[in-house]
């Protein structure tokens, strides 16, 4: 009898212990997790187009809901070389909002300012200095009050004439790309 009731002890105390571990892997993977991740910046690509690492991968990343000019257009450059003194070699917060058709993540990226403890939007950040265009056509993920703030930022730089607004007709890299596909 008193085999019985030991192996029943041990069952019992079993039982529990399996049900701990299992709430215990429930709570754990329920926990809500931060919606950002860290990288550090490896490369930038172009205006709106970088390579960060995390983790030790290396993540090719979209800046969403803009458009910079392309290499071999006017601003190009300039572009590209203001993203590189925004974020060139540092820690940024990404915000994934999607997969592009080339594989990319698009993202909203997010640095801090020397000295400074809040996050900086680098895709709005971009926008205001003129270095880039609101693409309208591939913003619709972002909430309203994002995309309204994005097209007041970009009233604003073409108003002041900041940036690639202060040059001659500027042409959208949407329609630069298009024309030169053409040629």
């Amino acid at each position: 009898m008193e085999y019985l009731s030991l192996n029943r002890d041990i069952l019992v105390i079993g039982a529990i212990v399996g049900v701990n571990v299992v709430l215990l892997y429930l709570t754990l993977r329920r926990r809500p997790r931060e919606g950002f991740r860290k990288a550090k910046v490896h490369r930038v690509l172009d205006g709106d187009t970088i390579i960060a690492i995390s983790r030790w991968r290396k993540l090719v990343i979209r800046l969403g809901a803009i458009d910079c000019p392309e290499y071999g257009q006017h601003w190009g450059d300039t572009a590209k070389y203001g993203l590189i003194k925004l974020i060139g070699g540092r820690t940024i917060r990404i915000e994934q909002h999607d997969k592009d058709k080339y594989g990319r993540m698009v993202a909203t990226i997010y640095v801090q300012s020397d000295g400074e403890r809040e996050w900086v939007n680098v895709n709005a950040r971009l926008v205001t200095l003129g270095h880039a265009w609101v693409y309208r056509q591939f913003y619709t993920y972002l909430p309203k009050h994002r995309r309204d703030e994005l097209n007041k930022l970009e009233r604003w730089a073409r108003t002041k004439r900041v940036g690639l607004w202060r040059t001659p007709n500027p042409i959208p890299p949407w329609d630069w790309r298009r024309n030169s596909s053409q040629s």
